[in-house]
């Protein structure tokens, strides 16, 4: 997904320079695994900064995490915090000076596994995502919009379940118009948003109960290549509570704004408060940033924003992503004449021959072929 992102705004950047003449947008993927965050427990933090010196930096960490309490008569409401102190690492800095028996690939995969720095009792440095979650309506209101419309997909997956058949991504965006109407949600994400509900069979997910609650729908690809849907159990019923529940827990400061250091989900599991972030943003709720992940961060600038608003209003084509359509389409007819046709050895490589030397004309001839438009 990073790099289809990545791809894709390259994509758009050189296609809008090439017709305007100068960069409407610029986008500059950064340098991957530079900066990291890790959390060092209190009993080593000093000699942690002591040895690995200036490569390393303490953050103000204002992560807080309120976990409700069911019963307040009895007890208060829980709030978690990081353990220890969290720490800025610059990676190529420590790989260098302290790490050189083992390639930087494995020095970054031992560090965002947990294996790569451990204390003299075996206390644990863990990895930390920074994330900045800024809401966009007022907390509490937030927060009942939320409500709504997870209350509304958890009916709309009800009754795809209750039609006992498949469903498409189309059906599901049709679905989300019929309820919400086309201003009141960002419909153009809706595959990405039934994604977020998609389990990964391979992890055995039961067709009654699935560890994950956000997990409840199969993806499968019917015989056309699109891809359908099922409901697999009804986890879409407390999903709205859950979603809920994960949202109130994560208060912003006077700003409005959510600021935390996190853990990496293990095992290729995202942590569930990503998931949210994502989920929020999707929703057209808030604006996420994260940094510090294994992923990739693509630094985007938009230097003429009319020019970009009247391209979605004229409705854009990219030009740089048409030609490479048509040459792909190209190769394959290509390949399909060269295969189809009745040559003796001679002719063929003549052809191969016309092809690597770039003479277009003589293959198209060749293999009888429509010219192809430029």
């Amino acid at each position: 997904m990073e790099n289809r992102v990545k791809n894709g705004l390259l994509l758009i950047s050189k296609d809008l320079e090439s017709r305007f003449g100068y960069p409407v947008i610029t986008v500059r993927p950064r340098a991957m695994l530079t900066r990291a965050y890790g959390n060092v427990p209190l009993s080593v933090a000093e000699g942690f900064e002591r040895k690995y010196g200036s490569a390393v930096k303490k953050r103000e960490d204002r992560t807080k995490r309120i976990l409700f309490s069911h019963n307040k008569r009895y007890e208060s409401d829980t709030k978690v915090f990081n353990s220890g102190k969290i720490y800025e690492i610059d990676m190529p800095a420590v790989w260098k000076e302290h790490f050189r028996d083992m390639s930087f690939s494995q020095f970054n995969h031992r560090f965002f596994s947990g294996e790569l720095f451990h204390g003299p009792a075996g206390e644990i440095f863990s990895p930390r995502i920074l994330v900045w979650v800024s809401y966009l309506l007022p907390f509490p209101e937030m927060l009942e919009k939320l409500k709504q419309i997870c209350l509304s997909l958890s009916d709309i997956f009800r009754e795809f379940r209750a039609s006992g058949g498949t469903f498409t991504a189309g059906d599901f965006k049709d679905a989300l118009t019929a309820r919400f109407g086309e201003g009141m949600l960002r419909l153009e994400f809706s595959g990405l948003l039934l994604d977020q509900f998609v389990a990964d069979l391979s992890r055995n997910v039961g067709f009654r109960t699935n560890r994950d609650r956000m997990k409840f729908i199969a993806s499968r690809k019917a015989p056309s290549g699109e891809l359908c849907y099922r409901v697999l159990n009804t986890g879409y019923i407390a999903m709205p509570a859950y979603i809920g529940q994960l949202a109130a827990q994560c208060p912003p400061d006077e700003e409005n704004i959510y600021r935390a250091f996190i853990p990496l989900g293990r095992n290729g599991h995202q942590p569930e408060r990503l998931r949210l972030f994502s989920m929020l943003e999707l929703l057209g709720l808030a604006s996420c940033q994260m940094e510090g992940s294994q992923n990739m961060e693509v630094f985007v600038r938009v230097n003429d924003p009319e020019t970009l608003l009247s391209l979605t209003e004229e409705g854009y084509s990219n030009a740089v992503l048409t030609d490479l359509r048509r040459r792909h389409r190209s190769a394959q007819e290509t390949m399909m004449g060269f295969m189809a046709r009745d040559f003796t050895t001679a002719e063929r490589w003549d052809v191969i021959e016309d092809y690597f030397l770039g003479r277009e004309d003589e293959v198209q001839k060749a293999l009888q072929l429509p010219k192809a438009a430029k």
